[in-house]
């Protein structure tokens, strides 16, 4: 799966990001990784690193623990480009920053594919820290009751992102949440949901981590 992932807390129109969006000195984006930056020994082996093109130095590597996921290289399934993939047991990456609280508009975009149809429950796509979410912490998890996927910070939000928006194919996916605590969560260019949440919800940051829960419980196969 072609992977392009753009983290930023504001976006402006430029010509060295993603897309023609954003710096790339660290003032605008605080994390961005694409196929180009993956590094392993080869195809079905562990990364090593992942390069953070957004300026930032927020590159992923072999420091952050032991169960990485794999890359593969592409043979004409991923458009043309390499992928990250995650078996959904025990896979993760992730890097630790320094913690950023009171962050009320951010914007995070993800070109993945959900790989498992039926994750357990709280299998998770994305956290803001890499312990149990308190405060204004938060995650992005499966709801299996629902077959869904959950905002979770001091409660759970129900976003409506079902898992069929992002299991029969390349999804390109966005997380956005504005000043006035509106979050919206997009697949493909269509809103799956909008809505108002707590003030202090979802504005603080201590790492990027992918693949699996807050707690690291519960990981979610997918390619990225």
């Amino acid at each position: 799966v072609l992977l392009w992932l753009l983290f930023t807390f504001n976006l402006f129109s430029q010509e060295t990001g993603p897309g023609g969006v954003g710096l790339t000195d660290g003032t605008d984006m605080y994390f961005w990784v694409q196929p180009s930056g993956i590094n392993s020994s080869g195809d079905g082996t562990d990364l090593t690193s992942w390069t953070d093109d957004s300026g930032s130095s927020n590159t992923l590597d072999s420091s952050l623990g032991s169960d990485f996921p794999i890359h593969e290289i592409d043979s004409g399934t991923y458009n043309g480009f390499d992928a990250v993939v995650f078996n959904g047991t025990s896979e993760d990456i992730y890097k630790s920053i320094t913690s950023a609280d009171g962050v009320y508009d951010w914007s995070l975009f993800v070109v993945w594919k959900q790989t498992e149809t039926t994750p357990a429950n709280t299998d998770g796509l994305f956290s803001s820290v890499n312990s149990s979410v308190s405060n204004g912490e938060f995650q992005f998890y499966a709801n299996a009751s629902k077959s869904e996927l959950e905002l979770n910070t001091n409660v759970n939000y129900d976003i409506d992102a079902s898992y069929s928006n992002f299991t029969s194919g390349l999804s390109i996916s966005s997380f956005i949440r504005e000043t006035d605590h509106t979050f919206t969560v997009s697949s493909d260019q269509t809103d799956l949901s909008k809505q108002s949440i707590t003030s202090n919800d979802a504005d603080e940051f201590k790492v990027f981590k992918f693949g699996e829960n807050a707690d690291g419980s519960s990981s979610l196969g997918m390619e990225m």
